[in-house]
């Protein structure tokens, strides 16, 4: 199996990849599928002659979809879908929704699922959020006439795997069942038949997709769509007149179908029926996850207390062996979700300090970039299962949601509101998981975040220094420019960060979603204009001061300073490729931490990748050993002079990881820092600091002393 892996999965030498519940990754047997089909030419289905490749093919995935499920066409009618999501919703348009439907859905369920709430809420419907199927249908739920049931196969928040018996259990009292099986693993459509079942092609294949499996004698539960491209037999512009083609499947595809994705699923079903068939596949994630769950459970501080906190806690997965005993040795019975404890290969983490304090999801997920891991952060669009498990009630994530609405993103990105996690990790395991995968996973924890990481102890601040070099970076994002000597207040250092660039929304671009902004350059000439130069290749001059202000613009980048006109935001179109305003902010803060600072002995143990750019420090200091700039304050501190009112160690990000000179990521400077200099996920590497000019301004030169004052 492994050397399956090794040989279709070449990405995941270097990449520990850990999000099978999001995405299953490519395989080289589909980017050779590509190649082959760059080199032929297939025409539009709905255009296609008497033999067509991706008709053809798209009958064939159908019949390759029900085999992984233990099912056929027969019973099923299977229809593509732009995406499980588009699945859901497809049933919520189309379903005969009346005032005297039930809705209840779990509340371990997916945001699509939630939504079918709305839909139904706004058809009338009595809508209610249950914790487990019930018994039997109450006295209120006999008031309806249908009674629609909606649960998933397995968490996508938690793991938690739930039972396939509920599905018969509530089809026996007269309701039918949504299936949302979403997920890494394909259901076993065998014995239990659920009326709508829900597949995600892109957790399967790694190819983006959604099916939507529809149980033939239910097809009349679902209302014909509107007339579209692709789904009628006529139709009659003048009169109105239509009739749509016979098959649902020929119903529902509406427009062109993504004929070369699906073209590729075949290849990644292909390769997975390799890895082993679908139980196989179950019961060997069930047997990493075990073995996950023990060393992971394992991980103590000196003091004893636990790096990690599942949540929910979860009961210990029964082995392999242990199971075949107990089953009497039916393999088949493994992979079932009738145990209402069971979880499966997705598990749900806060990491938390020696001192048991939580540790910041920003800090961990820079660390697990630097190591090339790929998880997930937050609530995993599970707001039921997530804010349960975390302890929230709905009157206070109400709350929450509120004070950070116009953050314009899921509040479970905000990682606490201390000392609660909103969200968790997410780490999930799938069909080319390995055992090496949770060795590797787990003593990249170890050597990073237990008992504080690799970091050494702190010590004292060893002065003096002197400055070597000094930069100023007028544009955020962007690469600056070298001085010799410069303007310094309380403020910071003369136009240093004043202006940002800003997309319509009103967000600012970090280099990290944009790596071209690097490729841009801003200085100031004459004290007069800001200058924006992209690789020598093209510039544009704009006034610092008494330049017309835009006005026309949206009003969420007017809340973000005062932005510059059009001329600028076309040079940014043809430069770097988007549409961003240049604004300048409002009046920075006195007083704050606006200085940063390296000395260049630190930045000489990264040997070859030294470069002050990369790190956009204001100062480069030199005389003192490496590293010694982050130690502990003993006195007053004064840089040339000046009083230095506060200092602190830097904690970089990943914009770092970007090189100035091409724009290119590269992250072994920050390996070599992470493994040396990691704390608790964070690296710290340099200083911050503030000061007190009097009111005034100075002027500081290259060759400034910091030391303590006398």
């Amino acid at each position: 199996m492994e050397d399956i892996v090794n040989t279709e999965f070449p990405q995941l030498k270097e990449t520990l990849y850990l999000d099978y519940a999001g995405a299953m990754p490519t395989c080289r047997s589909q980017t050779e599928k590509l190649n082959k089909i760059s080199q032929q030419c297939f025409a539009n289905p709905h255009s296609s002659g008497q033999h067509s490749v991706p008709v053809s093919e798209m009958e064939d995935l159908r019949n390759i979809v029900c085999s992984h499920c233990s099912t056929n066409t027969g019973e099923y009618s299977v229809v593509f879908t732009q995406n499980a999501t588009h699945a859901i919703q497809l049933f919520g348009s189309l379903f005969k929704w009346t005032p005297k439907t039930c809705f209840s859905y779990l509340f371990d369920n997916h945001n699509s699922i939630f939504g079918l709430r709305s839909v139904a809420s706004k058809r009338g419907c009595h809508v209610e959020c249950v914790y487990k199927i019930p018994e039997k249908v109450s006295t209120e739920q006999k008031d309806y006439d249908q009674h629609i049931f909606a649960f998933p196969m397995q968490s996508n928040f938690s793991g938690k795997k739930y039972p396939y018996k509920w599905i018969s259990q509530h089809q026996k009292n007269g309701g039918f069942v949504i299936f949302d099986c979403a997920g890494a693993t394909c259901p076993n459509l065998s014995k239990e038949k659920p009326d709508f079942v829900i597949l995600s092609l892109l957790k399967l294949t790694g190819v983006h997709g959604g099916v939507f499996l529809i149980r033939r004698d239910r097809e009349f539960l679902l209302e014909d769509p509107n007339p579209a491209g692709g789904t009628l037999i006529y139709s009659c512009a003048r009169t109105g007149d239509f009739k749509l083609l016979p098959m649902i499947y020929q119903r529902l595809e509406m427009g062109t179908p993504s004929y070369i994705d699906l073209s590729l699923a075949i290849e990644g079903f292909r390769i997975r029926e390799k890895l082993g068939n679908e139980t196989e596949i179950t019961n060997r994630i069930l047997e990493i996850s075990k073995y996950f769950e023990e060393k992971l459970t394992g991980l103590k501080h000196n003091n004893g207390k636990p790096l990690v906190k599942l949540a929910p806690e979860r009961n210990s997965i029964q082995t392999k062996s242990q199971e075949r005993k107990s089953n009497g040795g039916n393999s088949e019975e493994i992979s079932s979700s009738d145990d209402e404890c069971s979880f499966g290969g997705i598990f749900s983490f806060n990491l938390y300090s020696d001192k048991g304090i939580l540790l910041s999801h920003y800090d961990i997920q820079f660390s697990f970039s630097v190591f090339q891991v790929v998880a997930r952060f937050g609530g995993h669009c599970n707001p039921g299962a997530g804010f349960t498990a975390l302890d929230w009630d709905p009157e206070e994530v109400k709350k929450i949601a509120y004070d950070n609405e116009q953050r314009g993103k899921c509040i479970s990105n905000l990682c606490s509101i201390s000392p609660r996690p909103l969200g968790t990790i997410r780490i999930s395991f799938g069909a080319s998981s390995t055992f090496n995968d949770a060795d590797r996973i787990i003593k990249i924890l170890s050597q990073q975040f237990l008992n504080g990481g690799p970091c050494p102890p702190i010590g004292s601040l060893i002065v003096p220094f002197h400055v070597s070099q000094m930069f100023v970076f007028p544009v955020l994002g962007c690469l600056g420019f070298e001085v010799k000597n410069w303007s310094v207040s309380n403020y910071g250092m003369k136009y240093d960060r004043v202006w940002k660039l800003v997309n319509p929304d009103g967000l600012t671009i970090p280099t990290t979603n944009c790596t071209r902004l690097m490729s841009l350059k801003a200085s100031i000439e004459d004290d007069k204009y800001l200058v924006l130069n992209y690789r020598n290749e093209k510039e544009i001059k704009v006034l610092i001061n008494n330049y017309h202000v835009n006005e026309q613009v949206p009003e969420k980048v007017k809340k973000e300073g005062e932005p510059y006109g059009p001329e600028v935001s076309e040079f940014l179109v043809q430069t770097i490729g988007r549409y961003l305003f240049l604004v300048k902010t409002k009046h920075r803060e006195e007083g704050r931490m606006a200085f940063s600072a390296i000395t260049k002995e630190s930045l000489a143990e990264l040997e070859n990748d030294f470069d002050p750019l990369r790190f956009r420090v204001n100062l480069v200091l030199e005389g003192a050993p490496a590293f010694s700039e982050e130690g502990k304050v003993e006195k007053n501190l004064q840089i040339d002079g000046i009083k230095i009112t506060k200092w602190r160690h830097r904690i970089i990000c990943m914009t770092t990881s970007i090189n100035p000179k091409d724009g290119k990521i590269l992250l072994d400077p920050l390996k070599k820092l992470t493994e040396k200099r990691g704390r608790n996920g964070a690296v710290t590497f340099g200083v911050l600091f503030a000061v007190d000019c009097d009111g005034k301004t100075h002027q500081l030169q290259v060759g400034a002393q910091i030391r303590y004052s006398t």
